[in-house]
């Protein structure tokens, strides 16, 4: 299967000068936000990620459409999965790391820390990092 992300729309505002120690970031992505476009032989599904923090500093906006490509039978999987509302791996993968690296680079640009926690070296009794929840 082939992916395509592309983003259209972005948003960033810097509400506040002002960084506070215990700032929350909240992250939410929706997938579908719309109506996915489904044809023969492909997917269209549109995507908004949304983040914010509390209280409040900056708002990033960004939308955007994955477009998949692959074979009649991977797609009918796809459509199928659509339409019980099923979380699609593949799928979120290819969205959350486009979005967020977006998301990051925009937090930047505006002068705040990294959107997700950096990793740390020292083994703490924890879940890798890949496991945790954001």
């Amino acid at each position: 299967m082939e992916f395509v992300t592309r983003i259209n729309y972005i948003h960033a505002e810097k509400i506040s000068e002002h960084i506070v120690p215990n700032m929350n970031i909240n992250i939410q992505l929706s997938v579908p936000s719309s109506k996915p476009i489904i044809t023969d032989n492909e997917v269209a599904i549109n995507f908004t990620l949304t983040v914010n923090t509390t209280p409040p500093i900056y708002e990033i906006v960004i939308k955007g459409k994955t477009r998949i490509k692959g074979k009649k039978e991977e797609l009918e999987k796809i459509k199928k999965a659509l339409k019980e509302r099923k979380n699609i791996p593949l799928l979120m993968q290819t969205i959350t790391s486009t979005a967020i690296f977006e998301a990051a680079l925009l937090a930047r640009e505006l002068g705040f820390p990294p959107i997700l926690p950096i990793p740390s070296k020292n083994k703490s009794s924890g879940p890798p990092m890949g496991l945790q929840p954001i």
